[in-house]
């Protein structure tokens, strides 16, 4: 029988990307908050906590980049130690831990990667949150203020991030095409981020204020 052209096609040569509309996100780094006042530098002193995050981004539009929900939970805490009556720092410690819950908008551009093949892709993201927080004393038990209120309860807030991501796939195009065959994970990369997050139920009087004007993240995205 007679050979065709496209008998001669290398396998590479019929690959075609599958669709992209999702993300997942794993990210750290340090965090603070920043108005808690005098007596969180009492317990905490000039210290930083650390945070985790995981997200899950839906991509609802493509075109000259994309547009995405996201869908955040993350994990914060920071150590210090407890204080007497008097001021005194003590031996037993306590901790500030906090869960945030994050919605957020999501614009990625990355049309220069898609289009002309340039590893670099930058990100906004805006949304609102939740924040369960609780305080463990020296016996991890929750904590008491001195008018016998319980550590433990929820604020609201907003957040805005802006980003930067290298797509791992430029520096293996091979592995990437592998990967999507058999996992369907369209794209790699690692990212650095800044965030604002102010959580004090928008302004009100009394909250208990989660506020970090500036948490930066590094982390790891795969885009299915």
């Amino acid at each position: 029988p007679a050979l065709t052209a496209g008998a001669f096609a290398a396998p590479n040569d019929a690959y075609a990307e599958s669709p992209v509309n999702m993300m997942v996100e794993f990210k750290a780094g340090p965090c603070k908050p920043d108005n808690l006042g005098s007596a969180f530098k009492t317990h905490f002193g000039n210290d930083s906590g650390f945070i985790i995050e995981g997200e899950y981004d839906w991509q609802f539009w493509r075109g000259v980049g994309s547009l995405g929900l996201g869908f955040h939970l993350a994990y914060g805490s920071i150590s210090g130690k407890g204080v007497t009556e008097s001021g005194q720092k003590t031996i037993d410690s306590t901790a500030l831990h906090w869960l945030p819950l994050r919605l957020s908008l999501i614009y990625r551009f990355d049309y220069l990667w898609t289009r002309f093949n340039f590893p670099f892709t930058l990100y906004v993201k805006a949304g609102f949150d939740y924040a369960f927080w609780w305080i463990r004393d020296g016996s991890d038990a929750i904590a008491k203020s001195t008018d016998g209120k319980d550590g433990y309860g929820g604020t609201f807030g907003f957040h805005v991030v802006a980003g930067i991501a290298f797509v791992l796939d430029w520096l293996a195009p091979d592995m990437e095409k592998s990967f999507d065959v058999e996992w369907g994970i369209n794209n790699s990369y690692i990212f650095a981020e800044y965030m604002y997050a102010q959580i004090d139920n928008f302004g009100a009087k009394g909250a208990f204020d989660l506020t970090d004007k500036a948490t930066f993240h590094i982390g790891i995205g795969l885009e299915f």
